[in-house]
């Protein structure tokens, strides 16, 4: 492993967002899916920041960089700065709001982990083509007429 000292460290580029605002109200509330792939065509490093809510976010989509995100020796999950911090005052200790160390996160993390791995998503993929193209056969049915998405 390779170590660096903080003067080796970049700062995360991110876009030009609006003082005080962040980037929150350039998010389309339309696709935003599509807005962020766009976004990344400004950041080839693979890597990118925005001010969402007042919480600074990272998005990665560079394989070795997700790859290295996800390394749980090296890094961990930090509910204390997000909006599952709220939901945890609701519902208490689980998957999504149980602080790493917490036993509920544990057992979660060891039941999912398995069906969530990368040979397990490769076996699903027949399964998820198979719905997606079923879906978008049936939108295609309705052509020029509303489609209740949520049906």
């Amino acid at each position: 492993m390779t170590t660096h000292s903080a003067n080796d460290l970049r700062p995360i580029r991110s876009p030009r967002g609006i003082p005080l605002l962040g980037h929150t109200p350039q998010i389309p509330d339309t696709n935003p899916v599509e807005y962020f792939n766009e976004l990344s065509k400004q950041f080839p490093e693979g890597i990118y920041g925005m001010d969402i809510a007042g919480i600074e976010q990272v998005f990665v989509y560079d394989p070795d960089l997700v790859a290295e995100v996800c390394d749980e020796t090296r890094f961990f999950k930090q509910i204390e700065k997000t909006p599952l911090n709220h939901v945890r005052d609701f519902t208490g200790a689980g998957l999504f709001t149980a602080h790493q160390h917490e036993e509920e996160w544990a057992m979660a993390h060891r039941i999912l982990l398995p069906a969530f791995s990368q040979r397990a998503m490769k076996n699903y993929y027949g399964q998820m083509l198979e719905i997606a193209q079923n879906l978008v056969g049936k939108w295609e049915s309705r052509e020029g007429r509303p489609v209740n998405i949520t049906d």
